[in-house]
């Protein structure tokens, strides 16, 4: 029973120094320098280093592609690499409706 005892009190003790570090830590993010030196180094980041790589999280560049009209074009003739598959009625409304949202977010 006794070191049952110690080794609850080691556990008690580790998880209340973890705690007050994130609270030491929590204290120190809300300091306007240390928030001011967060947000420097983001727009560093942001407009440094990943200002040419079309593929980062932030602000991402923006490409226009301008296709030309065409009179006898048919989506029918656009070759592809995958095989047609019956869909049924629900899967089908569900894949309009995700097309549709990524439009929107104008990811496609």
């Amino acid at each position: 029973m006794h070191k049952y005892q110690i080794h609850e009190k080691q556990f008690h003790l580790h998880h209340l120094k973890k705690r007050s570090f994130l609270q030491r830590i929590e204290q120190q993010l809300h300091n306007f320098v240390l928030q001011k030196r967060i947000s420097d180094f983001r727009n560093k980041i942001e407009h440094e280093i990943c200002f040419d790589l079309p593929n980062v999280f932030w602000k991402r560049k923006q490409h226009v592609v301008d296709v030309s009209y065409e009179d006898n074009f048919s989506e029918n003739q656009i070759p592809t690499k995958a095989r047609p598959f019956q869909m049924n009625a629900e899967l089908e409304q569900h894949c309009r409706l995700e097309i549709q949202d990524l439009k929107s977010k104008g990811l496609i």
